[in-house]
């Protein structure tokens, strides 16, 4: 059972969410929205050179060559936005960029520590294939997609092992490079159904690391995910401690747990007006309400319609209130709701 926070509008300008509507390079996207807004602020005597130095050494950790140095200065001396991006996104041409910014930064996303210190593996090669890829990032939760290593020499990829990465990372695989580093589908590597598959919550660090304690941690690790991926909406909901459950005004329910049904229902019998959301695996349809404030959601399309139907349960039975609190609730005998 989880229980949904916090409707506010979000850090990020619309200006941002443009950036990563068109999908551009994510790791440019994340160094320029503030790099953009520091040039202009930057002291006189900087001159092209340095700037673009300073740009390329935060993007792709490196310095860069006399070739790329020289064509990101040209572009800064344009003084324009247009070519301050296109200089930023040349830094994103280095190697280094995806072998170790992106990874890096990918990294905490796989482990219950968040720590940067784990060993490449699919969850965070797969978030670098997309982004080199430039694929549409909103499917890094709900797509049919896992990037692996093309060398034949490499261990098979495996759901009981994380060999073939390791073996990656050993050799030096350049990510950057197509010839050496490719994306495909989960399902043609798996067996799983393409339907069943959420894009790096379905890879096996992601199960590894967050799949225990019944299906609740689970879900609770979705919906989570899926909440900190579009923080850059107008319409933002954030998971919140325990201790802060009284605040709750969504319930999110997994259906398919006999027990997280039962606490719901406690729930309501307290707070008949509180809404909830039922996840399951045997539901018809994505999204449709059903009768008295309750919304049904199919598991295996969780990752494309939770936001759509948050949203519709703000509309429709919170009308637009200013605070949603989201709780992830493991002891429902405990919780402050159901005292």
């Amino acid at each position: 059972e989880s229980v949904l926070q916090k409707h506010e509008r979000g850090a990020c300008s619309m200006r941002s969410w443009s950036v990563m509507h068109h999908r551009l390079r994510l790791g440019a996207l994340l160094t320029c929205v503030t790099m953009l807004a520091s040039l202009a602020a930057m002291p006189t005597w900087a001159d092209y050179r340095d700037q673009a130095k300073k740009i390329h050494d935060r993007i792709a950790g490196v310095p860069p060559d006399e070739t790329t140095l020289a064509a990101m200065a040209d572009l800064l001396d344009n003084n324009n936005d247009a070519d301050r991006l296109a200089a930023a996104m040349m830094a994103t041409d280095a190697p280094e960029f995806y072998n170790v910014t992106l990874k890096n930064f990918a990294a905490p996303w796989t482990n219950r520590d968040q720590s940067v210190f784990v060993p490449l593996n699919d969850y965070t090669a797969t978030v670098i294939g997309m982004v080199r890829e430039e694929m549409d990032f909103r499917g890094v939760l709900r797509d049919d997609v896992l990037c692996i290593g093309t060398d034949n020499s490499l261990p098979p990829y495996s759901r009981s092992s994380n060999q073939h990465y390791e073996a990656m990372e050993s050799r030096g695989t350049d990510m950057s490079d197509a010839a050496e580093f490719t994306c495909t589908t989960q399902s043609s590597l798996t067996g799983v159904p393409a339907a069943a598959t959420a894009g790096v919550t379905t890879t096996r660090a992601a199960a590894k690391a967050f799949f225990i304690d019944g299906t609740n941690r689970a879900l609770h690790t979705i919906v989570t995910s899926l909440c900190r991926l579009y923080r850059y909406r107008d319409r933002v909901y954030w998971v919140v401690p325990h201790s802060l459950s009284l605040r709750a005004h969504i319930v999110i329910v997994d259906a398919d747990d006999r027990a997280a049904v039962d606490a719901a229902q406690r729930v309501r019998e307290l707070r008949p007006d509180k809404p909830l959301v039922m996840i399951g695996t045997d539901f018809d349809a994505s999204g449709g309400a059903g009768g008295n404030g309750e919304y049904q959601l199919r598991r295996t399309q969780l990752s494309g319609n939770l936001l759509k139907t948050l949203d519709a349960v703000t509309v429709k039975d919170l009308k637009y209130a200013p605070e949603l609190v989201v709780d992830d609730d493991f002891d429902p005998e405990d919780s402050p709701l159901t005292r």
